[in-house]
């Protein structure tokens, strides 16, 4: 699909920026909407995982700069619309299943060190409660019952 809506062909085994940039949104496109590792999607063109990291991190260069970039953001959008609507289905990676596992956990952590401070304060304020309690002298008569 990238290829075609840049017409150009991305298994080329060179160094044009058209090439290079049709790769970078078929980096970011295969991350967003595949549970592929960077390794797999990296050997469609026979390439390592850091050169596909480097195209998905790139295409946030796009993003800053969306003059110099429109024609492939426009093919983005549109590649990126039309899988929306096939509502291809991204299964949860390992990475993201742990990420999402460390949110709830620190979440939960939050809440029961609120609870701890909230029990600790109603301790203090028993415990200064009752030390005025017994040192009042008006109860002192029931001690040497």
């Amino acid at each position: 699909m990238v290829g075609e809506e840049l017409k150009t062909n991305l298994y080329q085994n060179n160094r044009k920026q058209k090439v290079i940039y049709a790769r970078v949104i078929y980096y970011r496109l295969a991350r967003e909407y595949t549970p592929y590792s960077l390794q797999r999607i990296a050997d469609v063109f026979n390439k390592n995982h850091a050169t596909a990291l480097h195209g998905f991190r790139t295409f946030e260069n796009f993003k800053l700069q969306p003059n110099l970039y429109q024609r492939e953001l426009a093919a983005y959008k549109n590649i990126a619309n039309v899988l929306k609507k096939v509502k291809v289905s991204k299964n949860e990676t390992h990475i993201e299943k742990l990420i999402r596992e460390k949110e709830v956990a620190e979440q939960e952590r939050d809440e029961a060190l609120q609870l701890a401070e909230k029990t600790k304060y109603r301790l203090y304020r028993l415990t200064s409660f009752l030390n005025g309690y017994y040192k009042t002298d008006r109860y002192t008569k029931y001690a040497k019952l």
